[in-house]
């Protein structure tokens, strides 16, 4: 059911900027580095999408046949793209040591880049690693008995939207724990992106234009990740731009260190 084919044009593009960087062909290397985030971004979401499938048609699937050897080869690709974005990154801080002024700025910006799709690849990389555990909850549920009492079942009311809305930010550490939790989630639309209000700093990345919203993909060094935010279809931030984030303190979700829910 899943089908990791996109993945084979990732290896190829992380070749193709090591060999760029290697010859100093940097631009090359920054062209192909911005196909690489775009294309890291498509791969995530081509992985959701599947998952996604997975959990509708929970009752229906053989896990261990039908998903598992695929989830294997997902999680033996993103392993494989790490260590080429980790050896990459590291490729470019020599360069960056020994640059002159006026390339010095345009390797910084390209390290940036693929850190980028490294932290993306890492996290889904977990994701991945905890599909397994997620589909067998689900599929619990699936087949558990059904109570004709005159009761709300909330698990329509608010498990099914929640699967299906946007993917939720994920912060662990010194942030989590200011919150008393081992990790915090945070969505998209709960998140307020401005350049004079906010917390958490960060440095607008790549930014996806759906209608009447856009996707912000916001690098914040400081909570060591990337986290998506969205914002109004006629937000005027740009890529680099430095902006604040603002999360809605109220609608942060908290979870412990077995990934319990603390209410």
């Amino acid at each position: 059911m899943l089908d990791v084919a996109p993945g084979f044009a990732q290896e190829a593009e992380a070749i193709m900027i090591r060999k760029a960087v290697e010859r100093g062909r940097f631009k090359d290397a920054r062209t192909l580095a911005e196909r690489a985030r775009m294309r890291s971004i498509h791969y995530r979401q081509f992985i959701e999408d599947r998952l996604f499938q997975v959990r509708r048609s929970a009752g229906r699937v053989v896990w261990s046949e039908e998903v598992l050897p695929e989830l294997d080869e997902a999680r033996t690709h993103l392993s494989e793209r790490r260590k080429h974005e980790v050896a990459i990154i590291e490729s470019i801080r020599e360069h960056i040591a020994h640059a002159r002024d006026d390339t010095r700025a345009h390797l910084v910006d390209l390290k940036n880049t693929i850190d980028e799709c490294r932290q993306r690849h890492a996290a889904l990389f977990e994701r991945v690693m905890n599909a397994s555990e997620e589909f067998r909850r689900i599929q619990v549920n699936a087949f558990r008995a059904r109570y004709t009492q005159n009761v709300p079942d909330l698990e329509d009311r608010i498990l099914v939207p929640l699967l299906a809305s946007p993917k939720m930010n994920f912060l662990y550490g010194e942030e989590a724990r200011k919150h008393g939790a081992h990790t915090i989630g945070i969505r998209p639309e709960h998140i307020r992106i401005s350049t004079n209000d906010g917390e958490w700093k960060g440095t607008v990345g790549v930014s996806e234009h759906l209608g009447a919203d856009t996707f912000f993909h916001v690098r914040c060094e400081e909570l060591g990740g990337t986290l998506t935010v969205r914002a109004d279809g006629d937000n005027p931030l740009q890529y680099g731009d430095s902006v604040l984030l603002a999360p809605e303190l109220a609608k942060l979700h908290r979870f412990d260190a077995d990934g319990l829910r603390i209410s």
